[in-house]
């Protein structure tokens, strides 16, 4: 899958890696980064592994997501991370901000296929 080998791919998917292992480990983090940065790449991190295997189960190393499945999605996640879990679960509290950063990580990913870079 040439879609994971791709140098701004990986550097997504290492990053969200290196995120997820200083929470895990309790490093601290600042404030902006602890938050928001998760929900920055959210929909770039998903949307990744959606096109790699799109890509793979169509042959066609060219496919690209429509930009309407990709407002869907954000659209999607959103309502149900933002508004939906926050009702029915203490764990956890609705961040209009994380709608922002996910519609930002989106517009990044829908940019980056767009130039062909993804």
């Amino acid at each position: 899958m040439k879609t994971f080998s791709n140098p701004i791919t990986i550097s997504i998917l290492v990053f969200g890696l290196l995120l997820y292992l200083a929470k895990l480990f309790q490093l601290n983090l600042p404030n902006w980064v602890h938050f928001y940065a998760a929900d920055l790449l959210c929909m770039p991190i998903v949307l990744i592994v959606i096109l790699a295997l799109l890509r793979y189960f169509y042959s066609n190393q060219h496919f690209i997501i429509p930009i309407s499945a990709i407002v869907s999605l954000t659209i999607y996640y959103a309502l149900f991370f933002e508004w939906l879990l926050p009702k029915i679960s203490q764990r956890y509290t609705a961040d209009w901000l994380d709608v922002l950063m996910y519609a930002i990580g989106a517009s990044a990913f829908y940019l980056l296929q767009k130039k062909k870079l993804i």
